[in-house]
């Protein structure tokens, strides 16, 4: 992960400050969630996929029963492997049970992304953002036109700024074209429900463009997103 974590360097004044594309925090508590909160009962492998905008951990076994994602980002913990979280809390890779995942929101504190945790009945992923990506994507310039009017007119709306789930179907979207709300299901971990509620959000906020009807509606990225 640190040959994929390369140093960016800005000049601040007197001094230059280095910023990794991913927090180094962020990375080892979301490597340490993926092995010890694991299902061992199956063999299936663990998962860190590595994209251009984002790094993903998806370890087998959903959440433990009783517990909620609501739960988890309140910050209860339920630990499914106590002895191997006892053994990396003595090897001091751990500072404390169920602390991970806010630590690792806080490695992102002042960055326009945050980071996503998703849960199914079967996985947990756990979503990093390109911290780099994230910090160019705010320092864009603005072009501004001065058009002399006869008479005021009515301001533009302001262009909508997309949430987190958003910025994830963004760039879903940007990187598989046309999609299906099932396809989103299964990004975010969410109901049916849930996705067409987010999807006709994104829809009226001019982010994604709709066409078809019933079950032949498909989805692709705004060119203005």
């Amino acid at each position: 992960m640190e040959k994929h974590n390369p140093v960016e360097s800005q000049i601040k004044g007197l001094y230059r400050e280095d910023r990794p594309a991913y927090p180094k925090q962020a990375l080892r508590e979301a490597l340490m969630n993926a092995i010890i909160h694991r299902d061992y009962s199956n063999p299936a492998s663990s998962l860190i996929n590595l994209y251009t905008d984002r790094v993903e951990f998806i370890s087998f076994g959903g959440l433990m029963p009783g517990i909620t994602l609501e739960d988890i980002q309140l910050g209860l913990s339920v630990c499914r492997n106590k002895r191997l979280a006892d053994l990396f809390y003595q090897l001091k890779l751990v500072e404390s049970y169920g602390t991970g995942l806010a630590r690792i929101k806080s490695a992102y504190k002042g960055s326009r992304l945050a980071p996503q945790i998703l849960a199914a009945p079967s996985s947990f992923k756990v979503v990093l953002p390109h911290y780099q990506a994230a910090v160019k994507a705010t320092s864009k310039p603005v072009k501004k036109a001065v058009t002399p009017a006869p008479s005021p007119s009515p301001a533009p709306k302001p262009k909508a700024r997309a949430t987190g789930n958003e910025e994830t179907v963004l760039a879903f979207g940007k990187e598989h074209g046309e999609f299906i709300r099932s396809d989103i299901e299964e990004l975010l971990g969410v109901s049916p429900a849930t996705a067409t509620r987010l999807l006709r959000q994104m829809e009226n906020s001019g982010l994604v463009l709709k066409r078809g009807k019933a079950k032949a509606i498909r989805y692709r990225i705004s060119e203005n997103s």
